[in-house]
């Protein structure tokens, strides 16, 4: 029996952490997603790959309705769960892309409605990507995003058993499990138990398909599976080098938005049915009301997978990432049931399904068909709200996981990534070849492309890097001036050209370059080197004054503490110092904030403050 209208939207006014919310609907079925990362549809078996090893999405299929034509909206982790947990297309989420955008959390989210209705709502993920700081864990009564220490993604079976811990925890059935695996996101490395795999992304597929068996299997343990509503499904897809793209983010070409989608009903329903008409991710949320017996909620983008096609469905996708990162054009896209229309600078349209691997073009054949797919993009507001601050801690855990490319130009006429894509390819050459401390390698990959394709503003930041690694300062600065003349509103490499500067000891341009960015959100660390900088000017007052600021915004930077303690220590305050350094070691009672003291004391000649703070 289906609740009053009415009483759904009094539920969703409830507080999330209301003590009293209403009855569940139908507490005897469970909700679960199990959320695949990078996961291309036609590297399983049940999608007709028959060189998978995918035996956990055979034994799957054979009680769920497997979708053959599922999209993605867009081929980036954190904006297409957001359109998976909302039920919204990005314009309507707002989060355009895996940095500068967070889950806004007014927002109704399948977690906060089913949370209103008395279900425990849970979620477990492998990535920094979906972190706690993005909006991801709004409305999960429980959120577990630990990894280990010094990485941006867990092992899928760490990811599990945290979930199930939780789920073994709860009593009752009216429960909504979450399960994020990273695997097969790259960098590919599949564990020692796959043998053999065909490639290290296969390998990690297989590693996936593997942690999704062993998670079906508790819950069956458990009782929970045969009357559990499941979503087994990918975020995006990945390129694996088809039209040149190595992963994801700039293409929306069929490898990187088709998605798996096997849904299993409560009591195994319409087990080993497959849909072909075209579904978009979109389609979960109201998949879930239409299941659990709730009103339909008509702000959403997307329809129930159960429900007969009334009409030709079309499929939106967008992506920023090419504009945001490379300063090369957005695209977007519409998928129907027989065509994909790619709108970029030079459109493309092409009859994926008899041709999947989309090489014939055909838009020149069909301009009516373009042009009718293109008018159906009208009605959406494809204008790009614009992405907020990223630190540069986001920035590098995001590069270490592939995601290179930093913010670029946004306005103009902008390049087609398909003119630009190879030049990508070498980027992540000179990546890799930075990473590996092949520094004389990584300026042979990155000088050219400062030429070729001079809106990279990675190839210019690691290329001045890779020159100061060589000891080649001169040249390292000079390549950080010419990308401070080239992208002036980037604040970040105006300071990493001050931080060259403080290096070779030209401490008056590093000044008057850190007075400019001070007006702007400054990064972190900006007071410490400013503070190295008045030091090297002999201005001891105003570099004490900057590390106290310093401390005060950033108390875990313990070479901060020390060096105040050192500037203290010069200048005769010895008490002083001791006391910094004990409360940078309280604050911080850490083993690096202790050795920080311990250098300290001993560069001072300060053999009593070791002892007094227990540092011999």
């Amino acid at each position: 029996m289906r609740l009053h209208a009415a009483l759904l939207a009094a539920a969703l006014t409830l507080s999330c952490g209301s003590p009293e919310p209403a009855a569940p609907l139908n507490p005897q079925i469970p909700v679960f997603i199990i959320s695949i990362d990078t996961l291309r549809s036609d590297r399983l078996s049940v999608y007709g790959d028959a060189g998978a090893v995918t035996p956990s999405f055979d034994r799957f299929r054979e009680d769920a309705i497997l979708f053959e034509h599922a999209f993605s909206h867009t081929p980036l982790t954190l904006p297409s769960h957001a359109s998976i947990l909302t039920g919204l297309l990005p314009p309507g989420h707002r989060v355009r892309d895996n940095g500068g955008y967070v889950i806004e959390g007014a927002l109704q989210t399948i977690q906060s409605t089913l949370r209103a209705f008395g279900y425990g709502t849970g979620a477990a993920v492998s990535s920094y990507v979906l972190r706690r700081a993005t909006g991801s864990a709004t409305a999960f009564q429980f959120f577990d995003d630990v990894l280990p220490p010094a990485s941006h993604e867990r092992s899928g079976d760490a990811t599990r058993e945290a979930l199930t811990r939780w789920l073994h925890a709860r009593r009752g059935r009216n429960v909504f499990g979450f399960l994020h695996l990273f695997e097969p996101h790259a960098p590919y490395e599949p564990p020692a138990t796959v043998v053999r795999p065909r490639s290290g992304y296969d390998g990690e597929v297989t590693a996936a398909d593997a942690v999704l068996g062993s998670f079906l299997d508790d819950l069956e343990k458990r009782g929970l599976y045969r009357d559990a509503l499941i979503f087994v499904l990918s975020d995006h897809g990945e390129g694996l080098g088809d039209h040149d793209e190595d992963e994801h983010g700039v293409f929306l070409y069929r490898e990187a938005i088709q998605v798996p989608l096997l849904v299993k009903l409560p009591g195994n329903r319409r087990a080993g049915e497959t849909v072909s008409h075209t579904v978009g991710l979109v389609d979960v949320f109201p998949t879930i009301l239409d299941v659990l017996g709730l009103p339909p909620n008509n702000g959403l983008d997307g329809r129930s997978l159960l429900a007969s096609p009334e009409a030709p469905r079309s499929i939106y996708s967008e992506t920023f990432f090419p504009r945001l990162h490379l300063g090369w054009s957005e695209s977007f896209s519409i998928v129907d049931d027989s065509h994909h229309y790619i709108d970029a600078p030079r459109s493309e349209l092409y009859r994926y399904r008899s041709d999947p691997a989309e090489r014939e073009n055909i838009i020149a054949e069909e301009r009516r068909i373009a042009a009718a797919m293109r008018e159906r993009m009208q009605d959406i507001d494809r204008s790009l709200n614009a992405p907020g601050p990223v630190t540069e801690e986001e920035r590098r855990s995001l590069a270490a996981l592939g995601y290179v490319g930093s913010a670029s130009s946004t306005s103009g006429a902008l390049p087609d990534p398909k003119d630009r894509i190879l030049t990508l390819r070498s980027l992540k050459g000179g990546l890799i070849a930075f990473r590996s401390r092949q520094y004389t390698r990584a300026v042979q990959i990155l000088t050219p492309l400062t030429s070729e394709a001079p809106e990279l503003v990675d190839a210019w930041t690691l290329l001045a890097e890779s020159q100061l690694a060589l000891g080649q300062t001169a040249n390292a600065i000079a390549t950080m001036r010419q990308a401070v003349a080239r992208f002036p509103a980037r604040a970040d490499i105006r300071f990493r050209l001050a931080e060259f500067l403080i290096e070779a000891r030209d401490a008056v341009g590093a000044i008057q370059l850190l007075n400019d960015i001070e007006a702007a959100p400054p990064p972190r660390t900006f007071h410490y080197r400013k503070a190295e900088a008045l030091l090297q000017l002999g201005r001891v007052e105003e570099g004490e004054r900057e590390l106290r600021r310093e401390i005060e915004l950033y108390p875990d930077h313990v070479e901060a503490w020390g060096a105040l303690a050192a500037v203290l220590a010069g200048r005769g305050r010895t008490a002083e110092s001791r006391e910094v350094l004990r409360q940078a070691i309280q604050r911080n009672p850490t083993d690096r904030a202790r050795g920080v003291a311990r250098d300290t004391l001993v560069a001072a000649g300060d053999q009593e403050g070791l002892g007094l703070l227990g540092l011999r």
